[in-house]
């Protein structure tokens, strides 16, 4: 269920499940926080006020179904059954409403502000930074060496590979590829190894890139 306002962007978001019950309880519990929330912060949702007075409503039977299920009779249960899948649908369109807001919002700060009158808490999407040239010690001697394909895409690339063991003064020649990838095995484990790479494209010679050093297992 619901519980966070991720991010599309630095500024907007929508909403995501992680961390909460997916019960009766667990969704009853958090579309009781929004309803209070956005009645303590009416002001700042009287554009979406029909949409917030259904999750009000809906909020209302669910809770009133819940606690008439607590004896576990069939019928009850069915009953607080069909109220939840109810509450499912108007807590959705709650958060999409507000997700509306935040978008509209002047700025991040504006967006955050009206996620938090709202309930509902803001998690930053982490940060991917995957290097342009790397290796990966696999285990046994071996390593995986993965570039970024520096030319636009569908554009014709051939990879040269070396690799040094005495930090840089001495290379030798890899196999060269046609992928921007390549393994190579048969190294000594514990060895420090150096590993760099050009590539050809149109007819066109890179530069060796600078090292890159891993530790072989």
């Amino acid at each position: 269920m619901p519980s966070e306002w991720l991010p599309r962007s630095r500024r907007n978001g929508c909403p995501d499940r992680a961390g909460v019950r997916n019960t009766a309880a667990g969704w009853l519990a958090q579309a009781k926080g929004v309803v209070s929330s956005t009645a303590a912060n009416a002001s700042m949702f009287t554009a979406i006020a029909s949409v917030i007075g259904q999750l009000v409503s809906d909020t209302t039977s669910l809770d009133t179904a819940q606690a008439a299920a607590k004896n576990r009779g069939h019928d009850e249960v069915q009953a607080r059954n069909a109220k939840w899948a109810i509450l499912k649908k108007s807590y959705r369109a709650a958060c999409m409403a507000v997700q509306g807001l935040c978008d509209a919002a002047s700025d991040e700060a504006q967006a955050r502000a009206i996620a938090a009158a709202a309930g509902l808490q803001v998690r930053d999407e982490p940060t991917r930074n995957k290097p342009d040239f790397a290796g990966k010690a696999l285990g046994n001697g071996a390593v995986r060496i993965t570039v970024k394909v520096p030319v636009k895409k569908g554009a014709r690339c051939f990879y040269e590979w070396r690799m040094s063991t005495d930090g840089g003064k001495t290379w030798v020649l890899l196999p060269g590829t046609n992928k921007c990838t390549t393994l190579v095995q048969g190294l000594t484990p514990t060895t420090l190894v150096e590993l760099s790479f050009r590539y050809t494209s149109d007819d066109v010679i890179s530069a060796w890139s600078n090292g890159v050093p891993v530790q072989v297992l």
